[in-house]
């Protein structure tokens, strides 16, 4: 294989990079939180849909009432209100509120990628439909098992509307999730809202609980994630950046070997004209056939 033909498959196979789509980024994102454990994995589904639809509870699921919102004043009748098992979504039942004249609709639902539970204003879990969640990718089994001050109403429907923070999420600490019949209550206690039972916290700490997460500690661990995944992508981008370089210095080096390639056999027909003496070939003729060009420049 010839200079020329090394360099032609190098150009054929050598692309250059282009600007990650979102899509892209979207696989990249899910690709990193599978990496770190979020892809849903480790919890049991207790809550099952068969061929026909039909739901089937491996457990109870007691009514819920949500009760103390303080955060989303611009959703008409808040966050608040009773939830009735509705189904199931995810591997865990789903709520649905309990209807009322001139309140909208609003459903619990788990969402298996995060590990926490979403208030959703549809039955359909996306990102745009979710006006409210609460855990910290815990996986607790019920809603009422998350612990008291872990709930965040969306930015958009609160007083902070307008702040230029970040986080789309405020914190919620006055909201309450429990079992309206109290007999269908945690027993451990950790999610009636109250410090108690050797609790070193509201509902964390002690033997039994969670551990206590300040919140200083959580925004700690976002700043944590928010630098590692702005750290991973400067380094794709110097990735790309070198490669770019690299491709730009292999046709560069083409450039140079087929110059000296076509360049040789018309500098010796040159130097034979200017001596005066007659080229057996020319060049082109040198070029199409190798063996016509063995000769001294």
């Amino acid at each position: 294989m010839d200079f020329k033909a090394i360099c032609a498959m190098l150009l054929t196979i050598t692309t250059l990079p282009t600007c990650i789509s979102y899509d892209e980024y979207a696989d990249y994102s899910a690709n990193y939180y599978d990496d770190a454990d979020y892809n849903g994995a480790w919890y049991e589904e207790d809550c099952t849909i068969d061929g026909e639809g039909h739901s089937t509870l491996n457990g109870t699921a007691c009514d819920l009432v949500v009760s103390g919102d303080d955060r989303a004043i611009r959703l008409q009748a808040g966050l608040t209100g009773t939830f009735k098992y509705a189904g199931c979504q995810n591997g865990r039942p789903m709520y649905a509120r309990v209807k009322q004249e001139n309140v909208p609709d609003l459903f619990i639902i788990y969402s298996s990628y995060w590990g926490d539970w979403d208030f959703c204003n549809t039955t359909e879990l996306i990102d745009a439909n979710v006006v409210g969640y609460g855990g910290e990718g815990s996986g607790e089994s019920r809603p009422e098992l998350v612990m008291a001050k872990d709930w965040y109403a969306l930015k958009d429907l609160t007083l902070d509307a307008g702040d230029a923070e970040d986080s789309a999420w405020v914190s919620a600490p006055a909201l309450v999730v429990r079992c309206e019949d109290a007999s269908q209550a945690d027993p451990s206690g950790c999610s009636d809202g109250v410090m108690n039972n050797l609790e070193t916290g509201v509902d964390c700490g002690g033997p039994v609980c969670l551990a206590c997460v300040s919140q200083e500690q959580q925004e700690a661990d976002y700043k944590a994630l928010k630098e590692k995944l702005q750290n991973e992508e400067k380094e794709r981008q110097n990735d790309q950046e070198m490669s770019i370089i690299g491709i730009i210095g292999i046709f560069f080096i083409c450039l140079i070997g087929i110059a000296i390639v076509c360049g040789g056999p018309f500098i010796y027909v040159l130097k034979m004209v200017k001596s005066g003496n007659q080229p057996k070939y020319s060049a082109v003729e040198m070029l199409s056939n190798p063996r016509k060009g063995a000769h001294k420049v």
